[in-house]
């Protein structure tokens, strides 16, 4: 397991480095309100980054191995080209509407265009 910048976790995902057999990658907030990346290998503690504690704050899954299906942050970044800040921007106006009562299905629809695929990234 280690801890990597964002364009280091993109270069995994992207398939750079096959041999060290990446499982997963969680995103989090950092102690000091960094965003970082854990990256668990083949064998390790998938679990690990996922547990909230002082050094590890609001944990989601960035990537894993496997996986067909992209985050909605991911989606919205490739496909509209928003910067990470964006993303968390539009994500955060999206929440807010389904925490006023919008259904989150037509938040989805209405705010990025999506099928309800990515309900889960606006309710966590």
């Amino acid at each position: 397991m280690s801890t990597v910048d964002k364009e280091i976790a993109d270069r995994i995902i992207a398939g750079e480095w096959p041999e060290d057999e990446a499982e997963q990658i969680v995103e989090y907030e950092n102690a000091w309100g960094s965003k970082s990346y854990g990256v668990t290998f083949r064998g390790g503690d998938v679990d690990k980054y996922l547990m909230s504690s002082p050094y590890v704050r609001n944990p989601t899954i960035y990537w894993k191995k496997g996986s067909v299906m992209e985050t909605l942050k991911a989606v919205i970044m490739r496909r509209d080209g928003l910067s990470e800040e964006e993303a968390d921007d539009e994500i955060a106006a999206a929440k807010e509407a389904v925490a006023e009562g919008e259904d989150p299905e037509q938040v989805l629809e209405n705010y990025f265009g999506l099928e309800p695929d990515y309900v889960f990234d606006l309710l966590s």
